[in-house]
């Protein structure tokens, strides 16, 4: 089972930050669901706040998209979601917001453990899938595009700067990885798998 995360305040923090609007809050919260319920995957919906508390039941996949988290549900993270066998899939800007407030990649990069940049100007909201990998995450999406590519008023748009991920797609028309994973260690002596997707759909 899938246990679909979003941020407490995600509905009124994407439709009034990040020069986006109720499009973009569409994409990352109504369509998420959509294609979870389009390929028969039984999930459950929890507030952000929720992981401070510790959820129902172990999952093995966590969707988590928001982009301000408190220390305390950061911990729950960490404790809850990041242990030997899981899979979380992050989207966006996770996490983007120190505790002071403060905005930065750093604070992305800490969260989802993948080293992440901002791109610079106006980029599309759209990912194309590497159409010459032959890696079993992609398999038979190949040389697909997701996100809306008419769209470049988000801003800022995170792209993985990290050297041990594997990437899997490029953000449209630019040359910067918008779609990527990497294995990282876990605090019990296993691993997880960290998805990170700059786009939300």
């Amino acid at each position: 089972d899938v246990a679909f995360i979003i941020e407490d305040k995600m509905p009124s923090d994407y439709a009034y930050n990040f020069g986006a609007s109720y499009s973009a809050l569409e994409v990352n919260l109504s369509r998420q669901k959509e294609d979870l319920a389009h390929i028969g995957a039984g999930y459950d919906t929890y507030l952000a706040s929720d992981v401070k508390k510790g959820l129902a039941k172990d999952y093995k996949v966590f969707l988590i998209v928001g982009n301000r988290f408190d220390k305390e549900t950061i911990d729950g993270i960490n404790n809850i979601c990041k242990k030997n066998g899981t899979a979380i899939i992050w989207c966006g800007t996770p996490g983007i917001y120190g505790q002071d407030g403060s905005m930065s990649a750093s604070n992305v990069s800490s969260l989802v453990d993948m080293e992440v940049e901002f791109a610079p100007g106006a980029v599309t909201t759209a990912v194309a899938i590497d159409s010459t990998s032959d890696d079993p995450l992609i398999e038979g999406i190949q040389g697909y595009h997701y996100g809306k590519s008419e769209i470049k008023e988000v801003n800022p748009v995170a792209y993985i700067k990290d050297s041990n991920a594997t990437s899997l797609g490029k953000i449209s028309d630019t040359d910067y990885t918008g779609l990527a994973y990497k294995e990282v260690e876990t605090k019990d002596g296993g691993s997880y798998l960290s998805i990170f997707s700059s786009i939300g759909h």
